[in-house]
């Protein structure tokens, strides 16, 4: 793979090789992971073009030939004559968005209900399975904390879930505490917020996805200053921050998720942050509000 990123950096480094508007900054032209590949360029005939040289050059060097059945073109705006062009050079057929990759959904707005039905009948699905299974409610409740904690937890690392979703994964935990696998109503012998309390206060220790989500989100913001070389701190800090300062800039007017989800939990992240340095250090407020988790 390191070979055809070779090949892709020196085409798109020619002049009529036209970037994405939004990956121009970084000049991202491909991401790989394992033997996925995704290409970006702009609603251009040449860059297309020079894009199919690149993979026809890979495949004459190894032998290795993109699968035209799993491969597709997700275009955005454009005539229909340049569009079909693009699809006749490439050879690939036009997908559409939303696709499912990695587990989860490649979109172009912030994630609705809608979107995550997919992560609710799977966990749906995953309790239904242990029917046949008989669970006392201490097994049940340490396959709520490892086994359906465990797969809400990949998709809100990922994005901030709607409160409507977090609440329909809850209320299936307490029917599969309280009622085993069947679900259904009725049967509750503690209040849900009194379950979520620490062991050591009374509570069973199942976390809230709420808060879950919340600090998933806020590890991001520490991941955006804690590495700026990384190719996501990169791009984020190019397209949006611009070289303003994280803590002062505003929420996007875009719809594109990511950036916007990160501004909204700043103000605790920064007060977090505070907090636990003045309790340590004793610092001065305005020694801890500079510094490495200033903007670039």
């Amino acid at each position: 793979m390191e070979v055809l990123s070779g090949i892709i950096l020196k085409h798109s480094s020619r002049p009529d090789f036209k970037f994405f508007w939004r990956c121009k900054a970084v000049g991202l032209s491909h991401l790989f992971f394992a033997d996925d590949v995704f290409l970006f360029c702009e609603a251009h005939l040449p860059s297309a073009t020079l894009l199919k040289e690149a993979l026809n050059i890979f495949s004459s060097w190894s032998g290795l030939c993109p699968n035209s059945c799993k491969s597709e073109i997700f275009l955005a705006g454009g005539n229909p004559s340049l569009r079909n062009n693009i699809l006749l050079e490439l050879g690939f057929r036009e997908g559409s968005l939303p696709v499912r990759y990695l587990g989860v959904p490649i979109i172009t707005s912030r994630i609705n209900k809608a979107d995550c039905c997919t992560l609710v009948n799977r966990i749906t699905a995953r309790v239904q399975s242990w029917t046949h299974r008989f669970l006392s409610i201490a097994g049940r409740l340490q396959l709520i904390r490892s086994v359906l904690h465990a797969i809400q937890a990949y998709w809100a690392s990922v994005f901030v879930l709607p409160t409507a979703v977090m609440e329909q994964i809850e209320k299936i935990f307490r029917q599969f505490l309280w009622k085993g696998p069947n679900l259904g109503r009725g049967g509750t012998k503690v209040a849900w917020d009194e379950v979520c309390l620490p062991n050591d206060e009374g509570g069973l220790g199942v976390r809230r996805l709420q808060d879950c989500n919340k600090a998933s989100m806020l590890k991001h913001i520490w991941i955006l200053f804690s590495d700026k070389e990384a190719l996501w701190c990169r791009w984020v800090h190019s397209t949006f921050l611009k070289n303003k300062n994280f803590w002062v800039a505003r929420k996007p007017t875009s719809r594109i998720p990511g950036p916007e989800e990160l501004v909204d939990p700043k103000k605790e992240f920064q007060d977090g942050l505070l907090f636990g340095k003045l309790a340590m250090a004793k610092q001065p407020l305005r020694g801890l509000t500079t510094g490495t988790l200033e903007g670039p």
